[in-house]
């Protein structure tokens, strides 16, 4: 148990700073930003900005720089008597946890000889780095990150629902080479697992209207 919390130390110091977590691996590029007629933005407008949440323990944060992917892992498990054991790390402050590293305090509860706590992960997803650009699309933020001179293109849907998209699997360009009806001219094999979209702003339209990818996430 200890190995375990001195690495969830490490884990909750990386993700509370809001670096972005290890990405997805990536299967499907596109030859330019998308969608290709719209300008890149400076600033997310502020009708975007807020809180979108998928219940209390997953939440899209929203700013005028920034989109944040706030999760809180409930129900932690450390033993009162392995609290003893890692002075240095932990120590209960007024009936919490609190986690000397940081500097923070944990939602906790106790029972018995066991104490229960929540831990929180913030995941960057984009910030206008050098690499990424944003676009405003029908209601959606298409966010664009540039690779060797393709870009990964992922989106979020402010509909009904809030949904964020992103088009990265194999499984995903064969259900779009399908249900788009691609010719041979609208993508590329780069390798046998890797493909390069060349859409332009009717086919990212199409694209946009569908759904079911593999990584899709609801706020």
């Amino acid at each position: 148990m200890k190995k375990f919390i001195v690495l969830s130390i490490f884990a909750i110091s990386i993700w509370s700073c809001g670096e972005k977590k290890e990405e997805i691996p990536y299967h499907v590029f596109f030859d330019s930003e998308q969608p290709v007629k719209d300008k890149n933005l400076t600033e997310i407008p502020k009708s975007f900005w807020g809180t979108y949440a998928k219940n209390e323990y997953h939440k899209l944060l929203v700013q005028s720089q920034s989109i944040i992917i706030n999760h809180i892992s409930p129900d932690n498990v450390m033993l009162k008597t392995e609290l003893d054991s890692l002075t240095e790390y932990f120590e209960m402050r007024e009936g919490k946890l609190f986690n000397k590293t940081l500097q923070k305090s944990y939602t906790t509860r106790l029972s018995n000889d066991t104490i229960y706590y929540d831990e929180e992960y913030l995941d960057t997803i984009f910030a206008f780095r050098p690499d990424e650009s944003i676009r405003e699309f029908k209601g959606s933020l298409v966010m664009n990150f540039a690779e060797d001179g393709k870009y990964k293109v992922n989106w979020i849907d402010f509909g009904f629902m809030t949904r964020y998209v992103e088009i990265a699997t194999e499984e995903d360009f064969y259900k779009i080479k399908l249900e788009l009806k691609l010719t041979e001219d609208q993508y590329e094999y780069l390798d046998s697992t890797h493909f390069l979209l060349k859409f332009d702003q009717a086919h990212f339209r199409k694209l946009h209207r569908l759904e079911g990818f593999s990584y899709e996430t609801l706020f």
